[in-house]
């Protein structure tokens, strides 16, 4: 319900931004310049939904923005160059500006934003940036186009991670983790059921994933 935390490297200490709301995402570009977004949330004087916190260095300052759906995950390569996807779909970007949609071009069942639940976003540069959603939906931007390299096994359901050589790393339901590598899809079975909400991938062989109940793995590159 609005918790923020910082690390200072010795201890974690809460940020106070006054507003009963659950968070699900913060990017960091620098110590002035970090995001937090997160859904509906009640707060005295009115109603405050689909939330963008942008923290200066010193304090935290809501983003107005009009927004049809509540934000899943936010990322970015630079405080000028930041992502964010929605639950229903709809993909943002601010890139040294104010917040705007993104058209992806990628039409599924009607409109350029009708993807299923999109999930997570990773971004490694202005030219690379990656966003998937329930229902195997895998979008990727090279700078001027979107594209889509879906698979229907494959259901994202939290935080992706992309290594620099371009291998996407998503957390899945149902106890697997599946990696995109340029043009094939590969599962990795954890042998645990549930969910896993997010990844985080160093290397190759340096792969962590957290996940329901409170569920912990680390994966050294071997199946």
């Amino acid at each position: 319900e609005g918790t923020i935390l910082n690390f200072n490297g010795k201890k974690w200490t809460i940020e106070d931004i006054h507003i009963k709301i659950d968070l699900n995402a913060v990017y960091a570009a620098d110590t002035s310049h970090v995001w937090v977004v997160g859904g509906t949330s009640t707060r005295k004087g009115g109603l405050t939904d689909n939330c963008i916190f942008l923290y200066d260095g010193s304090r935290w300052e809501l983003e107005v923005l009009d927004m049809p759906e509540a934000p899943s995950d936010v990322s970015g390569s630079s405080a000028d160059n930041v992502w964010m996807v929605c639950e229903r779909g709809a993909i943002l970007n601010r890139d040294g500006g104010p917040w705007f949609y993104e058209l992806t071009g990628v039409l599924t069942t009607g409109h350029a934003f009708d993807f299923k639940y999109l999930r997570g976003v990773s971004t490694l540069d202005r030219e690379h940036v990656w966003a998937v959603g329930w229902d195997g939906t895998l979008l990727f931007y090279d700078g001027d186009n979107w594209a889509a390299n879906s698979n229907k096994e494959v259901s994202a359901s939290g935080k992706i991670s992309v290594l620099p050589d371009g291998k996407v790393w998503v957390p899945a339901r149902r106890g697997s983790n599946y990696q995109w590598n340029r043009n094939l899809w590969k599962r990795f079975s954890t042998n645990m059921n549930g969910n896993w909400n997010a990844v985080c991938a160093l290397t190759d062989k340096e792969i962590w994933a957290v996940g329901d109940r409170g569920r912990i793995i680390r994966f050294d590159g071997y199946d």
